[in-house]
């Protein structure tokens, strides 16, 4: 599964899996509930925040959502196993209001067998994107926000319910397409209306030929009238 990588940071700084960690730690597969001692080993530990330690376990109950009261009940389970040591504590509280506004985990209905370090890297990415949909300006580019619908509908093919962030983008893809042909419009208006200005110069600069033709006639004309009328009084004072 490919993780949304954004092209800038301050739309969208996407979480990286290390993928050169020590073999012990390299998969966490699903295994029988009788070998516990052995899921924390292969999953390993793999938290963000050093001074936390945690691991990953078995659950002993299925976890509902409507029996979690706050943060400090709110456990990631995936496939009977506690991932939370997967997480940084900072994605968990916010994956956790994620959650609240849904009113249920939304890894609940995850595929079955997913690779800890997959599930972890979903919800990490899914935190992400989300900041980023809420952080999104007009000036966004329209391929960032359709990277983050075609990374969210993948997780939303292996179960994420992730389908009321996809209903945000849609609002905003639909948005920026109608400021897109808007503004197309009006780019196409003003090389109307910059064409019209050139035809009007050409016209105004012909006229302006006309006129200064026009004055240079006149002003010949002008030497010719004074000796036409001197030439008129000669003929008018003549003797009978």
């Amino acid at each position: 599964m490919k993780i949304c990588e954004a092209k800038e940071r301050k739309y969208l700084e996407p979480s990286v899996l290390d993928t050169h960690q020590d073999v012990k730690q390299e998969e966490a597969i699903l295994i029988p509930e009788s070998d516990q001692g052995r899921a924390s080993e292969q999953c390993g530990n793999d938290s963000d925040n050093g001074s936390e330690v945690l691991s990953i376990r078995f659950s002993e109950s299925r976890l509902e959502f409507k029996d979690v009261n706050d943060f400090s009940g709110f456990n990631i389970l995936v496939d009977g196993l506690i991932i939370d040591a997967e997480i940084p504590a900072h994605i968990r509280t916010k994956y956790y209001d994620l959650c609240c506004t849904q009113k249920s985990f939304l890894h609940d209905h995850l595929l079955g067998g997913l690779n800890c370090k997959l599930a972890a890297g979903m919800i990490t990415e899914t935190v992400n994107i989300a900041d980023a949909i809420r952080a999104s300006k007009i000036s966004i580019p329209r391929d960032y926000l359709d990277t983050w619908d075609n990374t969210l509908k993948g997780f939303e093919c292996l179960g994420m319910k992730v389908g009321f962030l996809r209903a945000r983008l849609s609002k905003l893809i639909s948005m920026s397409c109608d400021s897109d042909n808007i503004l197309v419009a009006k780019r196409v208006e003003l090389a109307e209306a910059k064409e019209e200005i050139r035809n009007l110069e050409e016209k105004v600069l012909k006229v302006k030929q006309v006129i200064k033709k026009l004055d240079s006639e006149i002003e010949a004309l002008a030497v010719k009238d004074t000796s036409f009328e001197l030439k008129f009084k000669a003929v008018a004072a003549a003797p009978w």
